[in-house]
């Protein structure tokens, strides 16, 4: 299942959870049930939010290393730095649909956006968002 659809089915999961459980729509709610959708497939490499994050950390390790070397090994120091990220990341990235299709990561996930936006709420969404995800995978696993 591509992206569109995993958050098409979270996004029906939750306003079905909605009518039990209702919440005001907020672009932080958006957010979490976008991230909880697309956060089992962390270890796709050709998953959008794979090469999202990755991106951004090879992005942040370059201009690291761009304003911290010395002007004359700038750009390569930039240019290795970001390649290291991303080869750090595909070497130690577990195999597709492994901990991250499992109720562990689930757990790990609501505790996360918990712990970052002391809402029970957010928690609450993000966990079904990523349950769907599972659900829809047919990959619902322990740990």
């Amino acid at each position: 299942m591509n992206a569109f659809w995993h958050v098409a089915v979270a996004l029906l999961c939750c306003g079905a959870l909605s009518l039990v459980f209702p919440v005001a729509l907020s672009p932080q709610l958006a957010a979490v049930i976008l991230l909880g959708a697309l956060a089992p497939d962390i270890d796709h490499a050709k998953s959008k939010i794979f090469r999202i994050v990755v991106g951004s950390l090879a992005f942040c390790a370059a201009a690291l290393a761009y304003l911290t070397l010395p002007e004359q090994s700038r750009i390569l120091g930039a240019i290795i730095a970001a390649i290291a990220v991303i080869l750090f990341v595909l070497l130690l990235k577990p195999r597709h649909r492994g901990v991250t299709h499992s109720l562990l990561a689930l757990l790990v996930f609501s505790a996360v956006v918990f712990a970052l936006t002391r809402s029970q709420p957010l928690a609450i969404y993000g966990g079904a968002a990523f349950l769907s995800h599972l659900i829809a995978d047919a990959e619902l696993k322990l740990a």
